[in-house]
C-alpha cells in the first residue's frame, strides 16, 4: 500500500442456476445468472 497500511483483497465467480430459486422466465432467456465478485480492504491506522 502506498501509504504504509495494510491491504488484502479477494475476487471470485460464480454461477446460479436461476431453477434453484424458483425464477422461470418465459421464452429464450437465460437460466443461470454469473458473478464476478471483487473485495479489497484497507486496515485502518
Amino acid at each position: 500500500d502506498p501509504g504504509g497500511g495494510y491491504r488484502a483483497g479477494f475476487n471470485g465467480t460464480s454461477t446460479l442456476n436461476l431453477n434453484d430459486f424458483g425464477i422461470k422466465g418465459p421464452g429464450p432467456t437465460s437460466q443461470t445468472l454469473d458473478l464476478d465478485i471483487s473485495f479489497e480492504g484497507v486496515q485502518k491506522k
